[in-house]
């Protein structure tokens, strides 16, 4: 234990005996709590400190020399002897307060007020400001950070699908391609123009597209009450899985644009078959 005076200080004449009327557990359910551990103690005993603190030697001789450090002899500032004061307990100057608004609206107003407050002192002056925390803020650019991140990698996860789906797309349309080459020679040999033979395989693409964005919206309606329920269980925050009507709307336009672009050009090497080339494999 430490000494002062050659005497242990817990049975020095100026100890306070404190009683410990009770002990607090956090429950296993509760995942965070806004108090940290420690003492806790009333406002009496922050009374009877303070008074004390303001006639204690070290405190009276930090006083009379506001420019010299009590502890090593080095010169300091007015905001470096104020805090030295709070160490101390010879100033009841607050450390910090904490207000816990009940609505947003609330918080809005009272950052408003102490924004203003600052208002009245220069750079010069930062020292008299109020420096200002929003827990709400920090966390939610927390959670913004990590919202990004997961959102990048999903994105890139969902660009290698979009690309790997293009190609199969694509193959898919040239293989039609070759298969209907008497289709397409007999179609140019009655009068079809090359953009006729485009718009055939362009059109069973454009079909591929509502039909397979039909069915991913169809699957993502079916599974989102699940995805939503699982997620509540895990978060305890309902309907984090919402599909809107211009979601499904943009979903369906996504994929008929990707079909098109893939089989574009399959479509484009099918208009320029020679004709006569496509009828001699005529059976």
């Amino acid at each position: 234990f430490a000494r002062l005076n050659n005497t242990l200080v817990y049975e020095s004449e100026g100890a306070v005996t404190m009683k410990i009327s009770g002990v607090l557990r956090q429950k296993k359910s509760v995942q965070t709590s806004i108090n940290g551990s420690g003492f806790y103690y009333t406002k009496e005993l922050t009374e009877h400190i303070f008074n004390n603190g303001f006639t204690s030697d070290i405190v009276l001789k930090q006083m009379s020399n506001p420019t010299i450090d009590v502890f090593n002899g080095s010169t300091i500032s007015a905001a470096t002897y104020t805090r030295r004061l709070q160490e101390l307990g010879g100033s009841k100057l607050p450390y910090e307060i904490r207000i816990y608004p009940t609505t947003y609206q609330a918080r809005d107003k009272i950052t408003e007020y102490l924004n203003h407050y600052n208002d009245n002192f220069s750079k010069e002056e930062k020292e008299q400001m109020v420096l200002l925390e929003n827990y709400d803020e920090i966390v939610g650019a927390s959670v913004k950070v990590l919202v990004k991140g997961i959102t990048a990698v999903l994105v890139v996860l969902a660009g290698i699908s979009l690309v790997v789906s293009s190609v199969m797309i694509g193959i898919i349309t040239y293989v039609s391609v070759m298969e209907r080459t008497q289709e397409i020679g007999i179609l140019r040999s009655v009068g079809a123009r090359k953009l006729d033979i485009v718009s055939v395989f362009s059109s069973e693409t454009f079909f591929i597209g509502l039909t397979s964005g039909i069915l991913g919206i169809a699957v993502s309606l079916i599974l989102s009450p699940i995805t939503s329920m699982i997620l509540e269980k895990m978060t305890t925050i309902n309907s984090l899985s919402i599909i809107t009507l211009p979601s499904c709307i943009l979903l369906i336009v996504s994929s008929i644009l990707l079909t098109l672009v893939a089989g574009s050009i399959p479509s484009a090497i099918a208009s320029l078959k020679n004709p006569v080339e496509c009828l001699k494999k005529v059976d």
